[in-house]
């Protein structure tokens, strides 16, 4: 038996080790634990809310229904898949976007009455507040 015999599958081997650390490091992107914690979703559903959280108390539900469909799609975008990966807490964000979700379904029935409307909108508030501040969104994790 020669050497070279012998050898081949070490060298096989040697060559699996080389390659592997280059495919491992080519994954897909990886926020560092500094970035800050940004949900465009959220963020948007929040600038949605300050735009017709006013309406709403001022008594404009007219002007608040013709933007419902606009705030259902909006509400719904922030769910469970669009949690950003270095989110804080992901568990009890989960649990607040179930209340998040109860909220916007209630927008989606055909008659929906003005009592209804008024209160979802200002109920949803402190909801998207809640989910930020507990998700981190706009900080900078530290040491995750």
């Amino acid at each position: 038996m020669s050497l070279r015999r012998v050898l081949r599958p070490f060298s096989t081997l040697l060559a699996l080790a080389a390659f592997l650390p280059l495919v491992a490091c080519s994954g897909g992107y990886a926020p560092t634990p500094s970035a800050p914690i940004e949900w465009p979703e959220l963020t948007r559903l929040e600038e949605l809310l300050a735009e017709l959280t006013p309406l709403v108390e001022s008594g404009k539900t007219a002007e608040t229904l013709l933007k419902r469909n606009l705030l259902l799609e909006v509400g719904w975008a922030v769910n469970h898949r669009t949690i950003p990966p270095n989110a804080l807490h992901d568990e009890e964000v989960r649990l607040l976007l179930g209340d998040l979700v109860g909220k916007v379904n209630r927008l989606a029935v055909p008659a929906l009455d003005e009592g209804t409307l008024r209160e979802v909108v200002q109920g949803m508030n402190p909801i998207v507040a809640e989910i930020a501040k507990t998700s981190g969104v706009g900080t900078r994790p530290s040491g995750q």
